[in-house]
């Protein structure tokens, strides 16, 4: 941008008009002219300092001058830095490895999930420009923010995979999983696997160090799954759908007192031989298609209080031999 266009744009986002307060003027140039015309940096750095005062003003302006003009990651990272606590700095880091064109709500419900309070989080996000609500409610963030965030996250100089804190890069997670070298530094994964990688081993070890992993995101790989352990889920409201868990023999859903869906696709696993859901509180009900199940040899419903019965259908359930149904008040 050059002319009038780039201070016209920058104060559009810094005071919501064309011109700034007279106390302002000569602060809004000069970080104009650090911005370089790049339309960009002006969008997010205005909405950066909107409501700021003269002296925060100046102290971007200071950081501003110790960067080269040729690092556009270092200038938009000021406005990264500005955020007001570590929750908001971890949605932005999140959206950028994890939910770029996902639905807002959607986003906002996992978020929940990890304590982040996302929906005020993500409203300070948008008005700082660094995400935005495109389409269909879906969230969008300009490829340059996208990489800066992945940048902080490898870090400079690159950390080693297993000491970054989110993974989305198929080889790095492969690595990390297969030679179970993780560590608690890891907070989230996303697993794309290419056709030529679905048959790697991945086992439940390596996932032992990772104490602090909150979001996995799993796509392939898992028609050849066998156990999904997801006890204790405090949060968890309904279960995966099965269709996509076709080898599935053990289901373990213990202690996940929020749960109050089960799929219906519960029938599907053909192999399914046991199913935990004690102490699932707050479930009322078995879909019908779970004495679809001839191959189930265990069913532990002990705990499930709102439960009042079975359906008679269950004498489908050829196999089993063990139901554990003990209603505790």
């Amino acid at each position: 941008m050059n002319g009038m266009e780039p201070i016209v744009l920058f104060n559009w986002h810094a005071f919501k008009q064309a011109q700034p307060s007279e106390n302002f003027i000569e602060l809004s140039k000069e970080v104009v002219a650090y911005c370089d015309g790049l339309p960009l940096a002006l969008e997010v750095l205005g909405s950066c300092l909107r409501g700021r005062t003269i002296k925060q003003w100046k102290g971007v302006l200071s950081k501003l001058q110790r960067i080269p003009n040729k690092d556009v990651y270092k200038r938009l990272k000021i406005s990264y830095d500005g955020l007001d606590d570590h929750t908001e700095k971890d949605i932005f880091l999140d959206i950028c490895c994890f939910f770029i064109n996902k639905d807002r709500n959607y986003v906002t419900q996992i978020l929940d999930g990890c304590e982040f309070y996302a929906e005020d989080g993500l409203q300070i996000l948008i008005e700082r420009s660094l995400v935005k609500v495109g389409r269909n409610n879906k969230l969008e963030m300009h490829d340059l923010l996208q990489e800066m965030g992945k940048e902080i996250i490898r870090g400079s100089p690159p950390k080693h995979p297993k000491e970054r804190s989110r993974l989305w890069f198929h080889k790095d997670v492969l690595d990390v999983l297969t030679k179970h070298s993780g560590t608690e530094a890891i907070k989230g994964i996303s697993l794309k696997a290419p056709e030529t990688h679905r048959e790697r081993v991945i086992d439940s070890e390596a996932f032992k160090e990772m104490k602090k992993l909150r979001l996995l995101q799993l796509d392939y790989l898992l028609d050849m799954l066998k156990t999904l352990n997801l006890s204790h889920s405090s949060y968890l409201t309904q279960t995966p759908d099965f269709t996509k868990l076709p080898n599935l023999e053990r289901l373990l859903m213990k202690d996940c007192p929020s749960l109050i869906y089960i799929h219906e696709s519960i029938g599907h696993p053909k192999n399914l031989l046991h199913v935990n859901l004690k102490d699932c509180k707050s479930l009322r009900y078995l879909p019908r298609n779970i004495y679809k199940l001839k191959s189930v040899k265990t069913l532990i419903l002990s705990g499930c209080s709102l439960i009042d019965h079975l359906e008679e259908d269950i004498e489908q359930m050829e196999s089993l031999t063990t139901l554990m149904a003990i209603k505790l008040p």
